[in-house]
């Protein structure tokens, strides 16, 4: 009895072993700010993991911008980030979830200026403010990795800070080495 749980816990420190590696992906990202007030709150972005024994360091930047025609001038804003988590595999399914730090800088608008109307359009114009500040942001990710090389997924991406908290899910594919065989 002794032998077999024995050889039963050998054998899964084995696996646990060859399940990791060191591995590394870069991830081009698209979605939607579901918090946004904007008229069509477009996030791009784009995201370098590196892996090893299921951990991740990520390093991401993404970019979101209001495509509003009747204000001026248009809101933008640039989030850089540093997080680190851990990852789960299941087969070609991987969940992953990470934490860290970073920074949000852009352009707002400030006082109301004045209004101008052409024939269709009336505009609002603002006074442009410029801003940076401390972002603290919070991923959930979830892969499907049909190869090596690839994978497909989604990303809930939440960024808190004072500026523009964020919640977005975001579209995404990752290229590079994702899992050892």
């Amino acid at each position: 009895m002794l032998l077999i749980i024995i050889s039963n816990f050998s054998s899964s420190q084995t696996v646990t072993k060859q399940e990791k590696f060191t591995g590394f992906s870069i991830s081009p990202k698209y979605g939607y700010d579901f918090v946004s007030k904007d008229l069509i709150p477009i996030f791009l972005g784009v995201k370098i993991n590196y892996f090893k024994s299921q951990y991740v360091l990520s390093v991401s930047y993404y970019y979101e911008e209001e495509f509003n025609f009747s204000v001026s001038p248009d809101e933008n804003y640039n989030y850089g980030n540093l997080t680190f988590g851990k990852y789960n595999d299941f087969k070609n399914i991987r969940l992953q979830y990470q934490g860290g730090i970073g920074a949000i800088w852009g352009e707002t608008r400030g006082e109301f200026l004045k209004v101008t109307n052409d024939f269709l359009f009336s505009t609002k114009y603002y006074e442009k403010i410029n801003y940076v500040n401390i972002n603290i942001p919070l991923r959930v990710g979830f892969r499907f990795i049909p190869f090596r090389f690839f994978a497909i997924g989604i990303d809930l991406n939440a960024d808190m800070n004072v500026m523009k908290p964020v919640f977005a899910t975001l579209f995404c594919l990752e290229f590079g080495i994702l899992r050892k065989n």
